[in-house]
């Protein structure tokens, strides 16, 4: 019978495999290789789901490798498209991947664009709320500012009474 173990040679190769595959999922994101765009779409797809925490970084690598793999496919099909005799002016380009790509990266655009509008926002309630705190403490100012005026405008009587009273005092002494 023969032996049912795998061989030396086939562990290794598995070995290898597994740690090539190890070895990119630790690399951040952004230093992935990639080796079509089909695997960009998946990854752009990946952090669609979560937008928010989409590095920018990975984002443009991503778009930079997406355009470059993209650039050549397209530039093969149209060499293949020319070798077999076809005019220049019938090439088309299928354009699919390319679709999918934006839409997936629109779903991030416009999140990260929602994101900043709330943020807007928030900052524009926050200066507002500040400038009304700061309205109030004026108001609060100027009416303390008036209220002492007016005691002090009181006070004020209360000394031209007295003095008053003394001048007329004082003159009625005299009179007598």
């Amino acid at each position: 019978m023969e032996n049912q173990t795998p061989s030396t040679e086939a562990l290794q190769q598995e070995n290898v495999a597994a740690e090539t595959i190890q070895t990119q999922q630790e690399q951040p994101a952004e230093q992935r290789a990639y080796g079509n765009t089909a695997d960009i779409i998946i990854r752009v797809k990946e952090l669609a789901q979560d937008p928010l925490n989409a590095q920018k970084e990975e984002l443009e690598a991503l778009k930079q490798t997406f355009y470059k793999l993209h650039r050549a496919a397209v530039e093969a099909a149209r060499q293949a498209h020319l070798e077999n005799g076809f005019e220049p002016a019938d090439f088309k380009v299928d354009s699919t991947e390319e679709n999918e790509y934006k839409a997936a990266m629109a779903v991030i655009r416009e999140a990260r664009a929602e994101q900043q509008r709330k943020e807007e926002q928030e900052r524009e309630r926050a200066a507002i709320e500040k400038r009304y705190k700061e309205q109030q403490k004026e108001i609060a100012r100027i009416e303390a500012n008036i209220e002492f005026q007016r005691r002090c405008g009181q006070a004020s009587l209360l000394q031209r009474h007295v003095r008053d009273d003394e001048v007329t005092i004082l003159l009625c002494h005299e009179v007598v």
